[in-house]
C-alpha cells in the first residue's frame, strides 16, 4: 500500500511538473510570436528598399568619418534601406536609429530609455514582452556622437533580436558579412566588425567615452584580445567612432557575447 501511494504521489508530481513546463513553453512561444509579428508590421510600415542604388551606374561614393570623399572601397552597394523616422517617432519617440546587417535577418529600430532596464522587457511599441527591444546604453549622449556607442539586444532562441549574432562565432561567417549599418535621421554609418568574442559583464568593458587616446587604444587592444579569431585592422582607426553590440551568451549570466565595430563610412542623407 505504501509503495502504491508513493507511486501515485510521484505520478501526480510529474504530471504537475509537466503541465507547468508546458505552460511556460506556451507562454514563451506566444511571446516570441507576438514580438516577431510586431516588428514585422513595423518594418512593413516604416522601411522600404531603395531599388535605385542597384541600377547600373548608380552613385557609389560616400564619406569617411573624418569628412574625406572616397569611393565605396568595401565593395558593397550603399545602404539600401529608406527609414521613415517620422513614422517611427509617432509610435515611440525614444527611437534613435535603425540597425541593419545587409544580407541578414537582423534589422530593427534602436531606442534609448532613461535607464538600461525598461527595454529589456518592452518592445518598440511599449508592449511588455520578454523579447524586449534593441536599445542604446542610457549613458550615451546621442547615437554615434560618443566615442563608443553601446547597443544591447536579447539573444532570442528563435533567432530574432540579436539571436543571430551567435553565427559570428565562426570566422567564415564574418568573412561573408563583415559590416553592419546604423541608420540615423542625418545619414548612415557603415561599421566594420573588428572583434567578436565573450567579455565579462562588467562596466569597465563597456566604456562610452575615453579619457585620452591611450585609453582608447587600450580598449581596442582589449577587445581584440577577447576576439575568438584575428580580424584585419580597420583603416583610419584613430578617427572612426566605435560601436559595441552586446547580447547574452546563452550559457551564463556573468559573460556577454559582443561584436566590436568601427564606423568606416558615412552616407549623408540627400
Amino acid at each position: 500500500m505504501k509503495k502504491r501511494f508513493l507511486i501515485k504521489v510521484l505520478f501526480l508530481f510529474c504530471a504537475v511538473l509537466f503541465l507547468l513546463s508546458a505552460g511556460t513553453l506556451i507562454s514563451y512561444w506566444r511571446a516570441y510570436r507576438e514580438g516577431k509579428e510586431e516588428y514585422e508590421a513595423l518594418v512593413r510600415d516604416t522601411v522600404c528598399v531603395r531599388q535605385d542604388i542597384f541600377k547600373e551606374g548608380a552613385q557609389r561614393t560616400d564619406t569617411e568619418p573624418g569628412g574625406q570623399e572616397s569611393s565605396d572601397s568595401n565593395g558593397l552597394f550603399p545602404p539600401a534601406l529608406s527609414i521613415d523616422f517620422d513614422a517611427l517617432s509617432e509610435v515611440n519617440d525614444d527611437v534613435v536609429a535603425w540597425i541593419d546587417f545587409p544580407g541578414q535577418e537582423i534589422s530593427y529600430p534602436v531606442v534609448q530609455g532613461d535607464d538600461n532596464d525598461y527595454y529589456l522587457n518592452h518592445t518598440f511599441g511599449n508592449t511588455r514582452n520578454i523579447a524586449g527591444s534593441i536599445f542604446q546604453d542610457a549613458r550615451n549622449k546621442g547615437m554615434m556622437t560618443d566615442e563608443n556607442t553601446i547597443i544591447y539586444g536579447h539573444n532570442m532562441k528563435n533567432g530574432t533580436m540579436f539571436g543571430l549574432l551567435k553565427k559570428y562565432r565562426e570566422k567564415t561567417y564574418l568573412d561573408r558579412f563583415p559590416y553592419f549599418d546604423i541608420y540615423t535621421p542625418d545619414g548612415v554609418y557603415r561599421c566594420r566588425i573588428f572583434a567578436a568574442g565573450n567579455v565579462a559583464a562588467r562596466e569597465e568593458y563597456y566604456p562610452a567615452a575615453f579619457s585620452d587616446e591611450n585609453e582608447r587604444r587600450q580598449y581596442l587592444e582589449r577587445m581584440k584580445s577577447f576576439s575568438w579569431y584575428e580580424i584585419p585592422a580597420v583603416e583610419h582607426a584613430e578617427k572612426a567612432p566605435l560601436v559595441l553590440l552586446s547580447t547574452c551568451t546563452g550559457a551564463d549570466h556573468n559573460n556577454r557575447f559582443v561584436l566590436a565595430g568601427q564606423a568606416v563610412r558615412f552616407y549623408r542623407n540627400e
